[in-house]
């Protein structure tokens, strides 16, 4: 599976993980900029936005929903995990959803009004939690 913003382009593979390749017009070829840690069997995935911040949601075959962030550094290209929960279901699509950056006690009654009906829920790449409507 793949997505594209910009001139960045978001790799999700079922055998070898999440990859950030990037678009270098200079040198008219695709860079691999990073990639996930360890190995990640992804199924799903998609940008993800919490203010400037720009993160990566995968969902992968171990039923998990996990946030990355990048952070180039000389020696790592690797992605930061912020954020890893156990969804107890295979999440087949992930949806890119616009918020309206609701104020945390408000995310603290949805994720608390979704436990008690058991609906599918949100993760913002600042770890916090909140329930679907």
């Amino acid at each position: 599976e793949s997505r594209v913003l910009r001139h960045y382009i978001l790799l999700g593979d079922y055998r070898r993980g999440l990859h950030i390749i990037c678009w270098d017009a200079q040198m008219r070829r695709l860079v691999n900029i990073a990639r996930d840690p360890g190995i990640n069997h992804v199924q799903s995935l998609e940008f993800g936005f919490h203010g400037n911040c720009l993160g990566f949601v995968a969902a992968n075959s171990s039923r998990r929903l996990q946030v990355f962030r990048f952070l180039p550094s000389e020696n790592s290209k690797n992605l930061i995990l912020t954020a890893d929960t156990h969804l107890g279901l295979r999440a087949s699509k992930l949806r890119l959803l616009r918020s309206r950056g609701l104020p945390t006690s408000e995310l603290d009654k949805i994720a608390e009004d979704s436990k008690k009906r058991k609906r599918g829920g949100t993760v913002t790449l600042a770890g916090g939690a909140g329930g679907g409507g």
